[in-house]
């Protein structure tokens, strides 16, 4: 399970972030601190995020993600995400993630192709779709799915052996 709490603020284009979260896994937890933003254009946003795990277990030491969008057609834009992450007992990962986003009112619904490349192990290949529905001003709640190699790189599997889906 995984517990996480985002504080925001926002000013003109720009909606900077903090969040903590709390990543339990068969009992053991660790835990990550993140900061980024997102930069509001006209039919276009940019999204940078840094952030760093702590009493790791199989969270990431460190990682960055980085991504941009574009208004595609009228509600639905284009997605292009990179992130990097360093995994202290797995080795280092870099995903690239292509995908659509469709915005409706204060909810999106997005769905992603990645490909997963860890160090010295080649690549792997994954899809997600995720909902992400606000409830309050200060509430939101997702929901999605994960499927393809190397979701939990657990086991260091090749991929073709490493296969699973993760229901969130």
């Amino acid at each position: 399970w995984e517990s996480t709490n985002r504080f925001g603020y926002s000013h003109k284009n720009i909606q900077g972030y903090l969040s903590l979260s709390q990543l339990n896994r068969l009992g053991t937890n660790d835990y990550t601190v993140n900061a980024g933003s997102y930069l509001n254009f006209d039919n276009a946003y940019a999204h940078i995020e840094a952030g760093f795990g702590g009493d790791i277990d199989f969270i990431y030491k460190f990682q960055s993600i980085l991504e941009y969008g574009h208004r595609l057609y009228k509600d639905v834009y284009w997605q292009l995400g990179y992130s990097y992450r360093n995994y202290p007992y797995s080795g280092d990962t870099s995903m690239v993630y292509p995908g659509l986003i469709y915005y409706f009112g204060d909810n999106y619904l997005t769905a992603n192709y990645g490909v997963s490349m860890i160090e010295g192990r080649g690549a792997g290949n994954f899809g997600t779709v995720r909902g992400n529905f606000t409830i309050t001003k200060f509430l939101q709640f997702w929901t999605g799915a994960a499927f393809g190699q190397w979701l939990y790189d657990i086991y260091g599997l090749p991929p073709g052996k490493e296969n699973g889906y993760i229901l969130f």
